[in-house]
Formats: structure tokens, C-alpha cells, sequence
């Protein structure tokens, strides 16, 4: 499954497709890593477009076919 939008950890099911999500806050609105704690997401949707969203446990889910070290890498040249 291709999934538009930066190779993030997790993704969340929006607008009738898969999105990748790029950052979770928890209930006491402290960014977090633990799918199972965020009460909101923030998905990405376009280059120009990010849409936050309220989640319940569960609807967050790992990309598993996922692998970060074959992910391509952008070089900044000096």
C-alpha cells in the first residue's frame, strides 16, 4: 500500500483513504509516540494541507509494511 505523504510510523483511515499521520497529542495535550494515548492526530493530506482530527484507541495503526532502513534518504549538499 502506497501512502501519500512523509514514510511516518503510523496511519489513520480519513476521508475514505489512508493517511499518514505526522504527529499525536495525548489528553493532556502533550505531544506522544503511544498510538493507544493520542485523543487527536495530525494527517498529512497534501505538500500544502495538514488536518488535525479527533481519534479514539485503535484508530491509529502501524504501517507494517514499512521498512525504515530501505527508505530513501535526501542528501544536503554544502
Amino acid at each position: 500500500m502506497v501512502i501519500n505523504g512523509p514514510d511516518t510510523k503510523y496511519m489513520m483511515m480519513w476521508g475514505g483513504e489512508w493517511r499518514a499521520v505526522t504527529h499525536m497529542i495525548d489528553y493532556n495535550n502533550i505531544p506522544t509516540t503511544l498510538a493507544m494515548r493520542a485523543t487527536r492526530a495530525v494527517l498529512f493530506i497534501s505538500e500544502a494541507e495538514w488536518q488535525a482530527a479527533a481519534v479514539a484507541p485503535g484508530e491509529i495503526v502501524e504501517r507494517t509494511g514499512r521498512d525504515p532502513n530501505k527508505r530513501p534518504w535526501e542528501y544536503i549538499g554544502s
